[in-house]
């Protein structure tokens, strides 16, 4: 099956603005700011795909040049099996976009009002629009508010507003930058609930999500992309993302009447990557990274009933996102043909 989503070697740079003594006095000096570096991507149909990375990273970036607001400067990008420069037209008919620029709302109009003219847009027939527009009022919660002028909206209720915008035209693509920044925890837990059984289950749409939370990608994505100054940095499912920096389980141990010789006599089992000591009140606290969990914990645990010591706790647990995301990109970035999916 043809992939949703292709890219290779996507590249965008923009000319940096120089001031005017710059100007005069070195004219011919020309510098570029590189916001995406040879990106290359697939992604399936039905998949939701995270995009993960600091603010100015190039996830806005990307998400616009696959959506055809920017053209790119080196490079080439499939949506919906069209070319996104020769292509254009049809790539837009195909797809959605969420974003949070309420500027592109028109404040005097209601809600309702609003979604109305985006699907005239749309070229979507007028009694199926009705129909949409109050289906999908009501799918984000704001049917009871859709008659209201949008400028007494709260961020939240814009943000809802912009998903049912996104969603007007039955996309095959759907593109998601920040969806849940402006929502209450309570409306991002059901917007995200939104997204996994109503977007991805019963329309099957593809979803391209840029966002900070690592709860919400956690929970939500199939596959994710660490982007680091333009760069794809990694990518893979969680499990491979945890492959890829060789460890995968964190272990904590609580001990009484421990020998000072046993953290480095655990050092030296194979598969320990690294053991912590320390002692409070309580007794002694060892926490140990290992490459895998099933016999290196095994024989860590020997060897610690061996030395004598009593175990009175004893914790493992898988390594979170948010570290697999922190230990990545503090990591100086690889060359772009090193980044496997």
């Amino acid at each position: 099956m043809q992939p949703a989503i292709e890219a290779h070697a996507l590249t965008k740079r923009f000319r940096k603005l120089h001031t005017y003594r710059d100007l005069v006095l070195y004219p011919w000096r020309k510098a570029d700011h590189l916001a995406v570096d040879q990106v290359s991507l697939e992604i399936a149909r039905g998949e939701l795909f995270g995009l993960l990375g600091q603010n100015g990273a190039g996830k806005t970036t990307l998400i616009k040049m696959l959506c055809t607001a920017l053209i790119p400067s080196a490079g080439q990008a499939h949506v919906a099996s069209y070319d996104v420069v020769r292509q254009a037209r049809q790539v837009r008919e195909r797809i959605g976009l969420v974003s949070g620029e309420e500027r592109s709302f028109y404040w005097r109009l209601t809600g309702r009002q609003n979604l109305e003219f985006f699907a005239a847009l749309y070229h979507v027939p007028g009694a199926l629009a009705r129909q949409r527009i109050d289906e999908l009022l009501r799918r984000v919660g704001m049917a009871d508010h859709g008659d209201r002028p949008f400028r007494t909206y709260s961020s939240g209720m814009r943000q809802k507003l912009a998903i049912a915008r996104g969603l007007l035209n039955s996309p095959q693509v759907l593109f998601m930058d920040e969806p849940t920044r402006s929502l209450d925890p309570i409306s991002a837990q059901a917007m995200r609930r939104f997204v996994a059984e109503y977007i991805i289950g019963e329309l099957g749409c593809t979803v391209i999500l840029a966002t900070h939370s690592m709860a919400e990608a956690e929970e939500l994505c199939d596959r994710l992309a660490l982007i680091q100054s333009g760069r794809i940095v990694a990518q893979g499912t969680i499990a491979q993302l945890r492959q890829g920096l060789r460890y995968g389980t964190r272990c904590e141990l609580r001990l009484r009447h421990m020998q000072p010789e046993l953290p480095g006599s655990l050092r030296r089992l194979p598969g320990i990557l690294d053991v912590a000591a320390a002692r409070d009140e309580a007794g002694h606290l060892l926490a140990l990274t290992l490459a895998e969990e099933g016999p290196v914990l095994a024989a860590v645990l020997r060897e610690v009933v061996e030395s004598g010591a009593d175990i009175h706790q004893f914790v493992t647990r898988q390594v979170t996102l948010e570290e697999i995301y922190l230990h990545t990109l503090s990591q100086p970035p690889a060359p772009a043909e090193e980044v496997r999916a």
